[in-house]
């Protein structure tokens, strides 16, 4: 017997546990279609080893993030070998292959595991020492230039990236029309601090081309200075655009921007300034939870937290349990007809909508289209599950 406890994984865990029935009657090597378990997995480990790949080109080159990078070569190379001892079984149906294969994967996905809690650990501390997204970073890569850690070069062409996209905000915010008069003299006041960034931007990269190092520190303390400008002005247009809210369920304090509570996930009201429709009360309808995580991602995405990867990766594997839900319900036989093709249904359209908001991410599309088709596929879900619901009710 394997006695492998479970990762956390649902494809990882999936799989030991076929092996494990496959190990007590061989003969049902075909008929749980242990091949496909195996298919699955190797796209899981190609996916997730992209994910860490691509996150760890925007961490900051700590020593601990260079020594984890070694660690996650070691562990991927153990997953990749388990792999292959998967795939040799299915060739040659030795139960040593399917052993040695399933405690590699397993050993490999809980390291994995441990070693992602590292970065993200880490990752919070640098956010609470340099802040989010752009901004952030910036700060990061001017201390380090002032330590002498980073190459004045390597930090000009980090610069002129960064100048590139605040002419680009600079032309986007030129053609905002403001709401009211408390966002037109919010964004007065970001386009002030805009226009001080790109020349501070332009400054500072032109002393560290030049290696004046005479100036090259004060060019890079006024571009500090011009990034805190900015970024308190940025909170005050967030906070004249969307006023925050309280949460109805944990009563906590939320920007109102956000979709969902980052507390507890309940579904948050709108701002009492906007003039969107509001949302269903959180005693109608509870939201199922991965649509739930999806639109706090697509949150994060929108306010630079985290990368398109992140969010494809996601994807990814929110799908890839949506194909292991829908063979068992295919395999079910005791489930009422009707019921059973609604969630068949739904199922189909989910894992629809979250490929074509997979390749609208990957393909830079607008993600308009794409969102209709995810809160459609929503809808079928809610729907499905109120079917159950009826069906599951006495005397029904």
């Amino acid at each position: 017997m394997l006695d492998l406890g479970p990762t956390g994984s649902p494809g990882v865990d999936a799989l030991v546990r076929a092996a494990e029935s496959i190990l007590k009657e061989p003969e049902l090597k075909e008929s749980l279609q242990f091949h496909r378990h195996v298919e699955e997995l190797q796209a899981f480990r190609r996916s997730l080893e992209k994910q860490f790949r691509d996150s760890l080109r925007f961490y900051p080159r700590t020593a601990l993030f260079q020594q984890l990078e070694g660690l996650l070569d070691q562990e991927f190379e153990r997953f990749r070998g388990g792999g292959r001892r998967l795939e040799s079984f299915l060739e040659n149906s030795k139960n040593e292959d399917l052993k040695v294969g399933c405690q590699r994967v397993h050993q490999a996905v809980t390291e994995l595991q441990a070693l992602a809690a590292r970065l993200r650990s880490q990752e919070e501390s640098w956010k609470q020492e340099f802040g989010v997204g752009l901004g952030g970073e910036l700060r990061f890569f001017v201390t380090q230039a002032i330590k002498g850690t980073i190459p004045y070069q390597q930090c000009a062409q980090i610069l002129d990236k960064t100048l590139e996209s605040c002419r680009q905000m600079e032309q986007a915010m030129s053609k905002v029309k403001p709401e009211n008069d408390a966002v037109s003299e919010t964004l007065d006041v970001c386009t002030v601090g805009l226009a001080s960034m790109v020349r501070a931007l332009q400054r500072a990269s032109q002393s560290l081309r030049m290696q004046h190092t005479w100036e090259i520190e004060e060019r890079l303390t006024e571009l500090l200075e011009a990034t805190d400008e900015l970024a308190g002005a940025h909170r005050q247009l967030m906070n004249a655009l969307y006023p925050a809210v309280i949460c109805p369920k944990c009563a906590s304090e939320q920007p109102g921007d956000r979709p969902v509570c980052a507390g507890c996930g309940a579904r948050l009201p709108l701002p009492a300034s906007s003039q969107l429709p509001p949302p269903p009360t959180p005693e109608a309808r509870a939201r199922f939870q991965a649509f739930a995580e999806l639109d706090g991602k697509l949150h994060q995405l929108s306010n630079g937290e985290i990368e398109k990867t992140a969010i494809v990766a996601w994807i990814d594997q929110f799908r890839q349990r949506l194909l292991q839900g829908k063979r068992q319900m295919q395999a079910d036989n005791q489930l009422d007809k009707r019921l059973k093709e609604a969630i068949l249904g739904a199922t189909e359209a989910t894992e629809s909508a979250m490929g074509n908001l997979k390749r609208a991410l990957l393909e830079d599309l607008d993600l308009d289209d794409a969102l209709d088709e995810v809160h459609q596929a929503e809808e079928k879900m809610d729907a499905a599950r109120q079917l159950d619901l009826a069906h599951s009710t006495p005397n029904s």
